[in-house]
């Protein structure tokens, strides 16, 4: 096993520049779509509240072009949505390349990246590509995700590492899976089926996604079955998020946000489809923000509850236009949501 997130970890936290008005990120992840094929029982796009939708392909042009001006030299084409979702996504790609992106990556659950659509992708200048597996067997895989895919992601993960290695292509291939208090064991069972073909598998603990986990009505038995018990901190404790001054993060209705986790734009606080993007990186919303972060007075935003582990009131930076379920369908996916938790929990 390798150590790759470590290091990518390590370095991308030394470099990055805390302050008001920070420099422009050499990385960003974009939403190419918030849709999803998966209904994984951790996640926050399993019952968002945000009607799904396509990243324009002029409005994503544009941002390439202002942020490689910049410096931009990472794309990362998935944010809270599946990519292969989108029937385009090489073109995506080739966009990037076109303007001398040094890297694109993207993150799948696998199953709709069969060998046909990823050469197509690499054909277009993929770099690497990151599946989320998140069970190591098929009856964990179904109550997890929702979906019964365990042998084709398997199917679909062996065929590319075998096309790669024959045909000597330079892609990188990457791994991530999250720990369930209830499903430990998944390291070790994971590690030995999945380990051949990855570079290096980074295993994560499930978290509340920004405190969102704590948006769910019912009591803690039952949700700490689905993610790891909390600790609560103090404002002192808390630190600056990164992420908040060192990348971008671009979504489908063409807004920039402050968190690659901000299912429900939250933290939006630039429109990209009529603000040019230096203005938006650098607008009054974004550096009240930053400014919050470093004096660790975030109260009324998302990222108190996240960074205080903690259910607290929090409303949007910034009022942008969006499309939103009505309520009746908002309170019937969370219904479906609450079911599955209560079934695993027991």
């Amino acid at each position: 096993m390798g150590n790759y997130f470590k290091k990518r970890f390590e370095k991308t936290l030394k470099e990055t520049d805390f302050s008001l008005k920070p420099r422009f990120p050499v990385n960003s992840l974009i939403e190419v779509t918030n849709t999803c094929n998966h209904k994984c029982i951790f996640c926050k796009n399993t019952n968002q509240s945000r009607k799904t939708t396509y990243l324009n392909k002029d409005v994503y042009k544009k941002f390439i072009k202002e942020a490689s001006a910049f410096g931009l030299k990472e794309v990362g084409l998935y944010a809270t949505g599946e990519p292969f979702m989108a029937k385009n996504l090489d073109e995506y790609i080739s966009i990037a390349k076109a303007y001398n992106i040094e890297r694109v990556y993207i993150t799948t659950n696998g199953a709709l990246a069969d060998l046909k659509s990823v050469i197509k992708c690499v054909e277009a200048g993929l770099d690497s590509i990151k599946f989320s597996i998140n069970a190591s067997n098929k009856e964990d895989y179904i109550r997890i995700h929702g979906h019964n895919d365990f042998s084709k992601v398997l199917k679909n993960v062996s065929e590319i590492f075998e096309w790669k290695n024959i045909n000597k292509k330079n892609l990188q291939m990457l791994c991530t899976c999250v720990v369930l208090p209830s499903k430990k064991y998944v390291v070790k069972e994971h590690q030995k089926l999945f380990s051949d073909y990855f570079e290096d598998i980074d295993y994560n603990l499930s978290s509340s996604q920004g405190g969102q986990s704590y948006d769910i009505p019912l009591d803690e038995t039952a949700l700490g079955a689905i993610f790891h018990e909390k600790t609560e901190l103090n404002d002192s404790d808390i630190q600056p998020c990164d992420i908040v001054f060192n990348r971008y993060h671009l979504t489908a209705e063409g807004y920039l946000t402050a968190c690659c986790v901000d299912y429900n734009l939250n933290l939006a606080y630039s429109d990209l489809n009529v603000e040019d993007l230096k203005s938006g990186w650098l607008n009054t919303w974004i550096t009240k923000l930053r400014e919050m972060h470093l004096n660790k007075k975030l109260d009324g935003t998302i990222c108190h509850q996240c960074l205080r582990n903690k259910k607290l009131p929090y409303k949007p930076i910034r009022s942008l236009s969006a499309k939103f379920m009505d309520a009746d369908k908002a309170i019937k996916v969370e219904n479906q949501l609450q079911k599955r938790i209560i079934n695993f929990s027991k």
